[in-house]
């Protein structure tokens, strides 16, 4: 069980924040071949654990801590579980402490009580890790590609409208093909609602909502739908495959990472040039229209004279940086709107 905490149109993971939607569209990104090697070694950690609780075998502890160690290894450096606050120390040690503890070890080996009811569900939450992320992948996958890549705009209305499509088709398909199953998106959560401090000032208060998890697809589909709710989708860039995180209100087709093959030229830049190739328009330029959106908000300031000539002239140029950062693919869109959005408020 582990906890987040959600708020505005972010989500905080033991300190670490994110725009709603980041955390999908990174396991989305996760390579095929981390999933497979995590089943694998999920597998493999399984077997020796079944036959340690079979055979109460003490000296197989140490096998199986290596076989659990092995598949840590990975599942730590995948959201959540890389932003999260574990007891490594205890966790890479787990089952040569329970074997030192005699009362826990009978506790854990006899069937009936509350200690092998966690030894269990233990067992049972690393057995099913790998498939449910494959899952997913696979689902939200095939929802963005065939119900979302081509709407007119990109806004929540329109992802509500996708997704209504999406959802009355797979419960037709689901009476079809599985007739004892009825299609749902729902998933175990405990919600608090809780205080916290606001993260740009500490002097302000919000109320957050604070959700506890027993599982990563429950938390990666929540992240999913809550972002779609907010505006905000996973969108696999033209050019590079990879998917990115659109935000409210953009349309752009390409990513802001360097493109494959380049050193420096993002793949909205490589993107850019393909109108020249038969292309019909270019795709926005989130960058351009967030400055083009400042650069009013400044020039509106200055006529009204809340702000100076000097000022005017360094409040642009801090634009003009942020928007070559933008281009640079130094920052991604979230972070240039935040920047952009604090340019002449602090």
């Amino acid at each position: 069980m582990y906890s987040v905490l959600f708020w505005e149109d972010k989500v905080f993971i033991d300190g670490h924040s994110y725009p709603l939607g980041q955390n999908a569209t990174d396991a989305l990104n996760i390579d095929a071949g981390t999933v497979e090697e995590l089943r694998r070694r999920a597998e493999e950690f399984d077997a020796d654990a079944l036959t340690l609780v079979e055979k109460k075998d003490r000296d197989h502890a140490s096998a199986v801590q290596e076989k659990l160690n092995a598949f840590l290894d990975i599942l730590l450096t995948l959201p959540p579980y890389r932003d999260l606050h574990i007891d490594k120390k205890l966790t890479y040690d787990l089952f040569p402490t329970l074997v030192k503890d005699e009362a826990k070890w009978e506790e854990a080996m006899t069937e009936g009580t509350t200690g092998n009811a966690y030894l269990t569900e233990f067992l049972q939450k690393i057995r099913s890790l790998p498939e449910s992320l494959h899952r997913f992948r696979e689902q939200v996958t095939l929802m963005l590609l065939f119900y979302y890549e081509d709407l007119p705009k990109r806004n929540a209305f329109e992802y509500g409208a996708a997704y209504s499509s999406y959802y009355l088709d797979m419960l037709v398909s689901g009476e079809i093909l599985f007739p004892d199953t009825i299609f749902s998106q729902a998933f175990t959560a405990e919600v608090d609602f809780v205080p916290m401090f606001y993260p740009d000032d500490s002097h302000k208060i919000m109320i957050a909502e604070k959700t506890q998890f027993d599982s990563m697809h429950a938390f990666l589909f929540t992240d999913f739908y809550r972002a779609m709710m907010r505006g905000h989708i996973p969108r696999r860039c033209q050019n590079c495959g990879r998917f990115f995180l659109l935000l409210n209100g953009y349309n752009a087709m390409y990513c802001n990472n360097i493109a494959p093959g380049e050193t420096t030229r993002t793949c909205r830049k490589v993107g850019a040039h393909r109108k020249e190739q038969g292309k019909s328009e270019l795709p926005e330029h989130p960058e351009r229209g967030e400055y083009d959106t400042v650069y009013g908000r400044l020039k509106m300031q200055k006529r009204r004279k809340k702000i100076s000539t000097d000022e005017w002239n360094t409040l642009v140029a801090q634009a003009l940086e942020v928007k070559a950062m933008s281009e640079r693919g130094e920052i991604d869109d979230a972070t240039m709107r935040e920047m952009f959005d604090r340019i002449g408020r602090e």
